[in-house]
């Protein structure tokens, strides 16, 4: 009977995917194998029993530190059961997945280790394919930049990614949470509200919402939120997708902005005004006032001292325009230097008093290079038959009559300002500019000028400079210039020709004023003419300067006595200075003195 039983429980063993060993725990060496011993190691129990290899010289070197610490417990812990997975490397060299069990005995004769081993290498293999698996979705999971949470059906949050947790920083560790509680703390509109509506419709929802972060930031959130089914259909949680959209919602604001303002000044542009015309070209609206303006001296600002402060006109243009006019007006930029204003239900006196308003606020502005002047024109519609096309051209003939009416004394403005700014950003004074006048009207007159000649060497003799007040001061200041600050200075001549061009009393006088440094032999600025190539007026004017020059003190030099520049001159002369006018300065003009 015992026989039979040994001899049934042989045969399960056998069977099993797997093998019972026994070892003398002193000297290694194998007592007892039972099962598969060779289709899992590759050796025969002769092998074993006949101690050609050993059980422990088959673990996997990664494994053999823990195998060697299971066993230091099984020899010191009473009781101890082992219980392992590890690898081993069979006979041809083949690397098996193994789980063994293993209790120590105690007999007279001494300790055994008894055990079962058995090959999971198949289990092994399929859960390690599992694990790497669920890495490669891991990371997948977290590499999306949109935030992705998975929830269950009791808004309990499962799992959520990297970009979730950079959304609420505040939560995190945010799994375990429930959803609303989570994100109602960043969230004005909780997303709880469109998970919940995806659950109960079984269908993909999609909302934006807004958030104000624990410091005050704030933006926008786009959420999708996506039903999770099981086998049978039925919905077991969501999957919420959450895309930060903050700077897709500011560039659309961004482009719905500028698509109906003007860029520079923020104000309405043409387009909005239009469209806004139209919409209040109606009984309701009436009296309907169009108020035209129009910038003085822009193109002036724009030649001489660049466009970037001629932008800089043009927004302080605007602002005044916003200050002095009503919440309900409309203000658009019409175009170049030209602004409109719609006045809906306004009153000629009410226009009347903002048009003086403007004014007063345009005169008292001090912020640009030249004085701030606008011209202003405007009509009014009563009734519903008149054409509203009509009525912006009326405001704008009377701007154009208007600025007509005033051009000479706003040109007048203009250039006494840039007259005053250059002998305060200078340092001539008001007796050196006199001086030069005198000494070129007897110039002139010993030459034999007279008329229009000799009044536009005077006029020349004032404003040859004139373009120095576009010279940074601190550079006129110096005692020693750099290369870049002496070519800084040399486009005086330049800007002083544009401000005589702007301005058609002047204007004559341009090439004189451009070409006042020029040599006679050719080595001048700022075209390099040569001898009579050069105006008689700014020939004439090169020399008086230069003489006034030498006989006034300068920062970085002291002044000559008249007997020096004299010498300098003659020294100067047919390289500097045409000769035969030199000759006729010294001999007629200052020896006349």
């Amino acid at each position: 009977m015992v026989s039979d039983n040994y001899k049934r429980l042989y045969r399960l063993i056998e069977n099993l995917e797997g093998f019972l060993y026994e070892v003398d725990e002193k000297t290694s060496r194998v007592l007892f194998l039972l099962g598969r011993v060779e289709e899992i190691t590759g050796y025969s129990k002769e092998d074993f029993y006949e101690n050609r290899v050993n059980l422990s010289k088959l673990i996997h070197p990664q494994d053999l530190p823990k195998f060697e610490e299971d066993r230091y417990k099984l020899l010191t812990i009473p009781q101890y059961i082992s219980k392992n997975v590890y690898r081993i490397v069979n006979k041809n060299g083949d690397i098996r997945w193994i789980d063994d069990v293993a209790i120590l005995v105690n007999h007279s004769e001494g300790s055994i280790l008894q055990g079962f081993i058995q090959d999971v290498t198949k289990s092994k293999e399929i859960e390690l394919e599992l694990k790497r698996r669920e890495e490669l979705l891991t990371s997948m999971f977290n590499s999306i930049q949109d935030g992705l949470s998975i929830l269950d059906k009791d808004l309990n949050i499962v799992k959520v990614n990297n970009r979730i947790n950079q959304l609420y920083p505040h939560m995190v560790p945010l799994e375990g949470k429930k959803c609303y509680f989570a994100y109602q703390k960043r969230d004005s509109i909780c997303s709880f509200c469109p998970t919940v509506w995806a659950m109960e419709n079984n269908t993909l929802n999609r909302a934006i919402v807004p958030y104000v972060g624990p410091e005050g930031d704030s933006g926008w959130l786009e959420l999708y939120v996506y039903p999770l089914h099981n086998h049978n259909g039925s919905v077991i949680g969501v999957v919420e997708h959450v895309r930060d959209i903050t700077e897709k919602k500011e560039l659309e604001e961004r482009l719905r902005f500028l698509s109906f303002h003007d860029i520079l000044t923020g104000l309405y542009n043409r387009t909005f005004f239009q469209e806004e015309l139209r919409r209040l070209d109606t009984s309701r609206s009436l009296p309907l006032g169009i108020l035209m303006g129009d910038v003085n001296g822009l193109k002036l600002v724009n030649d001489v001292f660049g466009h970037e402060e001629g932008d800089r006109l043009l927004v302080e243009a605007g602002k005044i325009l916003k200050m002095s006019c009503r919440k309900e007006d409309i203000i658009a930029r019409w175009g170049g230097d030209e602004f409109i204003i719609l006045f809906p239900n306004v009153t000629e006196e009410t226009l009347n008093n903002i048009t003086k308003r403007i004014y007063d606020n345009f005169q008292t502005s001090k912020s640009l290079k030249i004085p701030l002047s606008i011209s202003i024109g405007y009509a009014i519609k009563y009734r519903p038959e008149e054409d509203i096309e009509d009525i912006i051209r009326k405001a704008e003939d009377n701007m154009y009559q208007r600025k007509l009416a005033e051009s000479r004394k706003i040109r007048e403005s203009i250039m006494n300002f840039l007259i005053d700014a250059f002998y305060s950003n200078t340092y001539e004074s008001l007796e050196h500019i006199e001086e030069i006048e005198l000494l070129s009207t007897k110039f002139g007159k010993a030459l034999g000028l007279n008329g229009k000649d000799l009044e536009d060497l005077i006029l020349t003799a004032r404003l040859h400079d004139i373009g120095m007040i576009t010279v940074p001061k601190e550079i006129l200041k110096k005692d020693r210039l750099s290369q870049e600050e002496w070519e800084i200075i040399k486009k005086h001549t330049s800007a002083g020709y544009r401000i005589a061009l702007s301005t058609p009393e002047f204007a004559s006088i341009a090439d004189y004023i451009l070409c006042h440094h020029e040599r006679w032999d050719g080595t001048g600025y700022p075209q390099g003419l040569t001898d009579n190539n050069i105006p008689l007026i700014s020939r004439i004017i090169s020399i008086v300067d230069a003489f006034i020059s030498m006989r006034s003190k300068r920062p970085y030099r002291k002044a000559k006595s008249t007997e020096e520049a004299i010498e300098e001159l003659k020294r100067c002369s047919r390289s500097q200075f045409d000769p035969d006018l030199t000759k006729i300065f010294i001999e007629k003009v200052l020896n006349d003195d």
